[in-house]
């Protein structure tokens, strides 16, 4: 499970690999559902609402915080990043809290890339405060993982400017991914968008016996 020793062997598997970027995925903030099977129970919006220590740092799973795993970070030549959920509700109102984050994780711990998920654009007013909030990350030198999976979210061709685009293959435990799906999908979208502007997932097809 996620918890800072899991991440210092991720960590010494990135250096030997030459990894430049360990991506520390959905879990580690406070508001996390810890049970795998509840995933899709999580708040998805409204964050702020549910908790003002919804984007603290787990104690349970990180009692000593995520500055341990920065320093080993930083000791191993590895960058470090963030899966992060902007608040959608009302049109992302709370986008200037949601950069204050951001800009806090940046400060504190050197955190410069941040994965965006969970997001629902579904106005105009709605994508000019997430623009914003993205705007903001971006003047700051932070790097941006745009998360295309679902919902109604910037895409293929609309403000591609703010960050490359993390496309989604499903989950090995579902049965339905298979690796050469992934690159056929690289390969047609690369006529069109830059192979350097996506991220695509690479899973391991044997983590499940479903699978």
């Amino acid at each position: 499970s996620l918890c800072e020793e899991f991440l210092r062997k991720e960590l010494e598997s990135a250096e030997k690999a030459g990894v430049d970027v360990l991506q520390i995925d959905d879990g580690w903030e406070t508001g996390a559902i810890d049970d795998p099977e509840r995933y899709m129970d999580h708040v998805w919006e409204g964050y702020h609402s549910a908790s003002e220590n919804y984007w603290s740092v787990n104690a349970g799973r990180f009692p000593r915080g995520l500055e341990p795993i920065a320093e080993e970070a930083k000791r191993r030549g590895v960058a470090l990043g963030l899966w992060f959920s902007p608040d959608s509700a009302d049109d992302f109102a709370n986008w200037r809290a949601d950069a204050k984050i951001l800009a806090d994780f940046r400060r504190r711990l050197g955190v410069r890339y941040f994965k965006l998920d969970g997001v629902n654009v579904r106005s105009k007013t709605g994508d000019r405060n997430f623009s914003a909030l993205m705007q903001a990350a971006a003047g700051s030198g932070t790097a941006l993982q745009l998360d295309v999976t679902a919902g109604d979210r910037f895409g293929y061709h609309y403000k591609p400017q703010y960050g490359v685009l993390f496309v989604e293959n499903r989950y090995s435990d579902w049965g339905n991914y298979f690796p050469y799906r992934t690159l056929r999908n690289l390969w047609m979208l690369s006529s069109i968008i830059p192979a350097r502007a996506m991220q695509f997932e690479v899973l391991n097809p044997r983590r499940r016996d479903r699978a």
